[in-house]
């Protein structure tokens, strides 16, 4: 803190936004002298209280005209890359337009290489719409041990377009938009069981998101409805003709399964059909694996499935070959 106190940039910085530091018993506060906020005070405990109140006054303040504003953005952006302030330092330089300094906050944010840090790196990287950047990012949290969290760092503009084309997708089947799950858990999945398998089922409307995922990974993937009517379950797939199943190996895809029966309408239908083998994948983990009590009740899959499939099975040792492909094959 004495540092940055110290810091001739911080009090040039003072005084563009009408602001001083005073010490008082044993405290730091920061006093507002003029504007909208004239007089007001906050004790300041953190380097990030701090630089956060002079950011705030930045923004709401509304004696600041657009030139000031620009260069008071910039100062604090410098200050807070200095101290580490990852989080700021992007938020001022977005708002300048420096790509300049937003790459070199990525670039220090990823050397330091905790969990915060790296979203901060993949914020930048993103505004920035560098891909081969944000690629960096979840090769060091896979490095790092935090896979858990590459979820916050995927690139934005491929999250948007694989969620709109998959509304698209739910759509060009009759369907409304179906359940959307985390994208990060599912991709090491489609990327390591897709071409193990002939074809795929989506079971509608909960299995289509895994559908049309594992369908941009190149498994032939159609759609089957399942309907109760009068106490009987009634199924019926999509365009398929039992001759393209007999002797294919296919992968049931659902979002999770409960108690069963849904699966073992498929898989009577599956067996009519001389399938060479089945097995599911379901996009909710079991429930003593997902730590909610929203999951799979893995004990109810039907026995004539062979492999039960789930997210929390895959790692992310070839995540970012998967990444690649993914983004690839949502451009063509």
């Amino acid at each position: 803190m004495e540092q940055l106190i110290r810091d001739s940039s911080l009090k040039e910085l003072l005084k563009y936004v009408g602001a001083k530091l005073e010490q008082r018993e044993g405290a730091l506060f920061y006093k507002t002298k003029k504007g909208r906020w004239a007089g007001t005070e906050k004790k300041i405990e953190t380097k990030s209280d701090l630089l956060n109140i002079i950011y705030h006054y930045i923004e709401y303040g509304r004696s600041l005209r657009n030139p000031t504003k620009n260069k008071a953005y910039s100062t604090l952006g410098g200050i807070a890359l200095l101290h580490r302030e990852f989080y700021l330092a992007v938020e001022c330089y977005q708002k300048t337009g420096k790509s300049e300094k937003l790459r070199e906050t990525a670039v220090n944010a990823l050397e330091d290489g905790d969990a915060g840090s790296l979203y901060e790196a993949s914020r930048a990287y993103n505004i920035l719409r560098d891909l081969e950047g944000v690629h960096s990012v979840i090769k060091a949290a896979i490095g790092q041990g935090i896979a858990g969290e590459i979820e916050n760092y995927l690139p934005d503009e491929l999250c948007t377009d694989f969620y709109a084309k998959l509304d698209g997708y739910c759509k060009r089947h009759g369907f409304d938009p179906c359940v959307k799950f985390p994208l990060a858990k599912s991709i090491n999945a489609a990327f390591n069981l897709v071409p193990k398998y002939d074809l795929g089922i989506g079971v509608a409307k909960g299995g289509l998101y895994s559908s049309f995922l594992f369908s941009l990974f190149g498994l032939k993937t159609y759609t089957v409805e399942v309907h109760n009517h009068n106490g009987e379950g009634i199924l019926k797939i999509e365009n398929l003709a039992p001759e393209k199943l007999e002797g294919k190996r296919v992968l049931v895809l659902d979002k999770d399964v409960v108690s069963g029966n849904t699966l073992k309408l498929v898989a009577e239908a599956l067996g009519k059909m001389r399938a060479s083998a089945f097995d599911v994948f379901l996009s909710y983990n079991p429930v003593c694996e997902s730590g909610a009590s929203i999951g799979s009740v893995v004990k109810n899959v039907p026995k004539q499935f062979g492999n039960v499939f789930y997210p929390a099975l895959f790692g992310y040792d070839r995540f970012v070959e998967a990444l690649e492909t993914l983004e690839e094959k949502l451009k063509s």
